[in-house]
């Protein structure tokens, strides 16, 4: 990979993707190499891997850096943000004041 991807979600989601499908990849890598054309991955699904990135509709905080999500497809969760308050651009949300007014 060329660049760089700041997101640990997103780097997580790569992976997991990688893993899932290693043989499609180094297959694609073998054509690639020999400049055939590659394969195309299967969209994700909801076998337990996604079509679309679901958006939030709602967001609740509950207590701490824990915010509860709602998204469009129904799915709901409470994330943890502590762990990724890290670095000087987050500093202000460390106040936990700051942090649950800006749901308000």
């Amino acid at each position: 990979m060329v660049g760089a991807i700041d997101s640990r979600t997103a780097l997580r989601l790569i992976r997991e993707r990688a893993t899932l499908h290693r043989s499609e990849l180094e297959e694609d890598w073998r054509l690639a190499k020999i400049r055939e054309p590659c394969g195309r991955l299967r969209p994700w699904n909801r076998s337990g891997q996604m079509t679309i990135l679901p958006g939030v509709v709602k967001a609740e905080h509950r207590g701490d850096y824990r915010i509860h999500l709602t998204f469009n497809d129904g799915t709901s969760k409470t994330v943890d943000f502590q762990p990724w308050l890290d670095g000087p651009i987050f500093e202000p949300l460390r106040d936990q004041a700051l942090f649950s007014s800006v749901l308000s």
